[in-house]
C-alpha cells in the first residue's frame, strides 16, 4: 500500500515507513552528520565499475517519462505501475521501491489530483529523481537487501525509532541526504545546469526543477 510519510496529509494505515523516504525527510529538517567514515567499499574502483555496468538508460528514460506523467496527473497510478520496467540497476529499484510508490494508494486507481496531490516536498523530491535518472549518473547510495529492509522496518518499531536513527547517521555519511537520489548538491547542481525538459508536464508547465538554494 502506498502512503505519504514526507507529509501528514494522507496516512493510510497497515503500511511501513521507507528508510530511504524517511532519512530524506529527517535530511530536509537538518544537514547530515558528516562525522562517520564512508563505507570503503563504495569507493572502491570495483564498487564503480559494477555501479557503472548496472546503468540501465533505456528503463531510466522509461521510468522518469512515466514519472513525469504521474505527478504531471496526466495517468493514474495503476497505469504508471504498469509501465515500471524491471532492471539490475539499482537507481530504478531504489527511486521506485524507497520513493514513487510511496506517492500514491495502490488499492484504488486515482491520479495525483484533490486530496491525492502531492505536497511541495514530495513534488521537488519527484523531480529530482527524474533529473537523476536522465542524467546517466550511477546510484551510489547504500542499497539494503529486501530481507535487510523488513528488518530495519521492524527494528525501528521495536527500538521506537532508534534503529531508524542509527541507519540515517549511517546513510547520511555516504552523501548527502538532501539531495537524494544525488550524491551531492555539486552533482544536482550540474543536472540543473543541464536540465533534460524545459517544456513542463502537461499545459500546466508543472515540472519545474527547485533550484539550488541561494541561487537566481
Amino acid at each position: 500500500m502506498g502512503v505519504d510519510f514526507l507529509s501528514t496529509s494522507m496516512t493510510l494505515p497497515l503500511s511501513f515507513p521507507s528508510p530511504i523516504a524517511t532519512a530524506v525527510s529527517q535530511a530536509a529538517r537538518q544537514r547530515p552528520n558528516n562525522s562517520f567514515k564512508p563505507n570503503p567499499l563504495r569507493g572502491s574502483a570495483q564498487f564503480r565499475r559494477w555501479r557503472l555496468m548496472t546503468i540501465d538508460q533505456q528503463a531510466r528514460a522509461t521510468l522518469a517519462e512515466s514519472t513525469r506523467w504521474l505527478i504531471g496527473a496526466r495517468i493514474t497510478n495503476f497505469q504508471f505501475d504498469d509501465t515500471v520496467p524491471k532492471s539490475a540497476d539499482p537507481a530504478i529499484r531504489e527511486i521506485y521501491n524507497q520513493f514513487l510508490w510511496l506517492l500514491y494508494c495502490d488499492l484504488r486507481e486515482h491520479r495525483l489530483i484533490g486530496a491525492d496531490k502531492l505536497s511541495q516536498m514530495q513534488r521537488d523530491m519527484a523531480v529530482r529523481c527524474v533529473l537523476f535518472l536522465k542524467s546517466g549518473l550511477p546510484y551510489l547510495w547504500p542499497v539494503l537487501s529486501r530481507g535487510q529492509s523488513v528488518l530495519l522496518t521492524f527494528g525501528n518499531l521495536l527500538t521506537f525509532g532508534l534503529a531508524g536513527r542509527i541507519y540515517f547517521r549511517w546513510l547520511s555519511s555516504a552523501g548527502d541526504m538532501s539531495y537524494w537520489p544525488f550524491l551531492s548538491q555539486s552533482q544536482y547542481a550540474a543536472a540543473l545546469g543541464a536540465p533534460v525538459y524545459l517544456s513542463g508536464t502537461g499545459a500546466n508547465k508543472s515540472f519545474k526543477p527547485m533550484p539550488l538554494r541561494g541561487t537566481a
